[in-house]
């Protein structure tokens, strides 16, 4: 389970957004797998289709899909036949456990070049065997796995009290599995192991922080009912049924560690609790979820929605059209008691987590893919720590994808929230920037160069470390 960086912080308020202080004390925080390959005479079958073009809608959809998977097909560039964009499509669903209309959309209009790759009859219809949520689960189980290598450094400013993390190298290995017992139905087992640290800086999408014994990251169960998906499990995941896509953002570089991506507060990646959710897909492109995790849901002494316990509960709604869209998000946490310890003042008096109230994060996201080969994202978070006198925070982030040479070159920036303890208003921690460039330089091996930039300044009387993070990571997908 990933939450939020372990920080050093100035108030207790500021541990849940900024990066680091120089006057602070520390806080401790808390598919489908490919299918059958092309083959000649599949592709000679298909030749009687037309092609797709750059500009149609199809092209269009399935670029934010590839870019939203992160998938390892490889994204044709130009006019693509009718199974080359099945064979992407088909790649690129296999770890959805839920669709949204424009990727049912997409199921629907390249049913006929789905079922030559699996050998199953599929036409997105009621009856087929993928049923309404065409191609969002398998009749079987289907197994994935990655294996990622983080090598990196860190330097800071000097003069500031924090030393340099010299040159160092993390894994993270995952396994995922998929299992069908209706056709329609899907049973998500994530495995993970990994060395990383919690004090690291070089945190990525791929990061695992462990002491490098596999342990069981997620384990829920989804199924359609009607128009709905609903899904729940004792290690579920926050965003899994988030049905509104507020950013087609890589969001694969160390930005993911941070939460500093577009939406990053909002649409958290916390995961590894009991918890359900539900998500509505309407064909018009109108979307809604919600979805509850109660954090100590597996303490027999706290429960779950009891006074002592726990929850998260996030609501979101959207709509998606052929190349833009975006949505709201809120996430609204009980308290802070089981994600912070040792939280203290920057006079040094200990502060009791449960004081800190219930914080709530509203988020606004939209996207564009202006090209075939070019979108960018925007996003706006509002923070409500209710806390003290502390006023609402606004963060906001810009990310944005261009395929360049074969690969994919990303950038983002973003504002880190900060506060002047004194007075409670705002005054923003710095600015973050990230430059990453994805490859694939072989069938399944991705190669990354990245570097993320925090500007510190100054919130009151508190000043923020600068620090530039060097990385590189090598990814093998299987």
């Amino acid at each position: 389970m990933k939450f939020f960086r372990p920080l050093l912080v100035a108030p207790a308020a500021l541990g849940l957004l900024a990066p680091m202080s120089a006057n602070a004390t520390e806080v401790d925080v808390k598919g489908i797998s490919e299918y059958a390959p092309i083959t000649s005479h599949q592709l000679q079958a298909a030749s009687k289709f037309a092609d797709i073009q750059p500009g149609d809608w199809s092209f269009q959809a399935l670029k934010s899909i590839h870019q939203r998977y992160g998938c390892k097909a490889v994204m044709p560039k130009g006019t693509i036949t009718r199974f080359e964009a099945a064979s992407v499509l088909n790649a690129c669903l296999a770890q959805a456990t839920s669709l949204n209309v424009q990727e049912q959309r997409l199921v629907e209009e390249f049913g006929e070049e789905l079922a030559q790759i699996r050998g199953t009859d599929i036409d997105g219809s009621e009856g087929s065997s993928f049923g309404t949520y065409a191609a969002a689960f398998s009749p079987s189980t289907k197994v994935s796995g990655e294996l990622s290598v983080q090598v990196g450094s860190r330097t800071v400013e000097e003069g500031l009290g924090f030393d340099d993390h010299k040159l160092h190298a993390l894994y993270g290995y995952k396994i995922n599995t998929n299992s069908s017992f209706t056709g329609s139905d899907s049973l998500k087992i994530g495995l993970e192991a990994g060395n990383a640290t919690a004090d690291t800086r070089l945190a990525t999408e791929s990061e695992v922080i462990g002491d490098g014994k596999l342990e069981v990251a997620t384990a829920y169960y989804a199924r359609p009912v009607g128009n709905f998906i609903v899904a729940a499990g004792p290690l579920f995941e926050k965003s899994a049924l988030v049905g509104t896509t507020t950013s087609t953002y890589s969001y694969d570089g160390i930005f993911n560690g941070f939460w500093y991506g577009p939406n990053g507060y909002s649409n958290d990646q916390y995961s590894g609790a009991p918890g359900f959710g539900a998500s509505y897909v309407n064909d018009n492109g109108i979307n809604a979820a919600f979805s509850l995790l109660a954090v100590n849901g597996s303490d027999p002494d706290k429960g779950i929605a009891s006074d002592e316990s726990f929850e998260i509960s996030t609501f979101s709604l959207g709509y998606d059209a052929e190349n833009f869209g975006g949505g709201i998000i809120f996430t609204r946490y009980d308290d802070l008691s089981s994600l912070f310890s040792n939280v203290y003042e920057t006079d040094g008096t200990s502060i009791d987590a449960e004081d800190l109230g219930s914080p709530s994060i509203l988020g606004f996201g939209f996207y564009y893919q202006a090209t075939d080969r070019f979108d960018i994202s925007f996003g706006w978070d509002i923070t409500d720590f209710d806390y003290s006198n502390y006023e609402h925070s606004s963060s906001f982030s810009l990310g944005a994808d261009l395929d360049l040479n074969g690969g994919t070159l990303s950038a983002g920036v973003a504002t880190v929230p900060g506060y002047d303890t004194a007075t409670g208003e705002q005054d923003d921690a710095g600015m973050a920037y990230e430059l990453y460039y994805s490859y694939e330089v072989a069938d399944g091996i991705t190669i990354k160069p990245m570097v993320m930039v925090f500007d510190g300044d100054t919130s009151g009387t508190t000043t923020w470390v600068s620090e530039t993070i060097f990385g590189f990571e090598t990814t093998f997908e299987f």
